[in-house]
């Protein structure tokens, strides 16, 4: 009988050593790859800035100083859509808050908060309860960037 508590715990440290091994390798290994070009340096310095700017709950500073870009060939489209997007949204601008929100989704559609900020649009701003419960039903499943023991499905 002892022997197989000896066996139970030896099971449970290695399954406890997996999963840090698993957080430690998910850990270091970048969302993407490093960029190829100035221009791509130059898009993931400016997505840094519009994270730092959302962080502070300066939604003002950011509308205006990224309302001209373009967004659309920057490596990660999705993220800096949804920022611009949410900025406009909390700034109650409803057409470019519909329009990045969109655009969010279409570059990033695995990403359940993109489709849950713009289900709050359809159904604060834009009174719309019909395409707000489209848009939160629209995800296949929420999809965070948490590290856990098990991964998200891709």
């Amino acid at each position: 009988m002892i022997g197989l508590w000896k066996r139970l715990a030896a099971l449970g440290f290695l399954v406890a050593a997996f999963c840090a091994l698993f957080a430690m390798v998910a850990l270091a290994a970048p969302d993407s790859p490093a960029p190829a070009n100035a221009t791509d340096a130059a898009a993931e310095e400016s997505l840094a800035r519009m994270r730092a700017l959302a962080k502070e709950e300066k939604w003002r500073e950011l509308a205006d100083q990224f309302k001209d870009e373009d967004l659309s060939a920057w490596p990660k489209a999705g993220d800096a859509y949804f920022y611009r997007g949410r900025a406009y949204l909390l700034l109650k601008d409803a057409a470019n808050a519909e329009r990045d929100l969109k655009a969010s989704v279409e570059h990033a559609p695995k990403e359940g908060y993109f489709w849950y900020n713009l289900g709050e649009l359809y159904r604060g701003l834009l009174r719309n309860p019909v395409k707000a419960a489209q848009a939160y039903k629209k995800p296949p499943r929420w999809r965070t960037r948490a590290v856990g023991c098990l991964p998200t499905r891709p």
